[in-house]
């Protein structure tokens, strides 16, 4: 029975230190670079920003190009992903003086997480000057749901006639 257990604990030590290593060795930029590569296709150029990549992949002071045309620049962007989960976070984001007809605020953070547990869904919440919200996107239904809270300043904003009003929050639905 021991030497049984003696020949499955060796492997099975190599086995979990090996998930460890690459766990953390993940090509984080090479993951970032198919997204640029993703986003080219619908003319969305990611530019001047500074990438370091330790155990997660940040990037700092980034702008956000549209068909050539600046709309924003994302203080810090940062991707960690692990096996069986990922994760990538925009905080302070600041939209180009066009577009704060539509979004007339700075957006503070933005989450999106993924899980191998729920691989049919991305999960999204985040906060702004005109209140949290949170969501998801269903990869198989190819819909994007959020939900944001009641605010003041939501009220008096462009931004809201994009929401359906119900039961005290605003809900918005985009299907692709």
């Amino acid at each position: 029975w021991f030497k049984m257990i003696k020949k499955f604990k060796q492997p099975t030590i190599y086995i979990f230190f090996s998930i460890i290593v690459f766990m953390f060795l993940l090509p984080k930029e090479l993951i970032y670079n198919v997204f640029e590569k993703e986003l080219l296709k619908y003319e969305i150029v990611i530019s001047n920003e500074i990438r370091d990549e330790n155990f997660s992949l940040d990037i700092l002071n980034a702008s956000v190009f549209y068909k050539g045309i600046n709309i924003a620049k994302i203080n810090r962007a940062n991707f960690m992903s692990f096996l069986i989960y990922s994760e990538f976070n925009l905080i302070n984001i600041e939209l180009e003086e066009k577009l704060k007809k539509i979004i007339p605020y700075e957006i503070e953070n933005i989450s999106f997480k993924h899980s191998i547990f729920a691989i049919n869904k991305i999960y999204i919440n985040g906060n702004s000057k005109f209140g949290k919200f949170e969501g998801y996107v269903s990869l198989f239904e190819k819909v994007i749901k959020i939900e944001l809270e009641e605010s003041a300043e939501i009220k008096s904003s462009n931004f809201i006639k994009y929401f359906k009003y119900d039961n005290e929050r605003y809900l918005y639905e985009y299907r692709f």
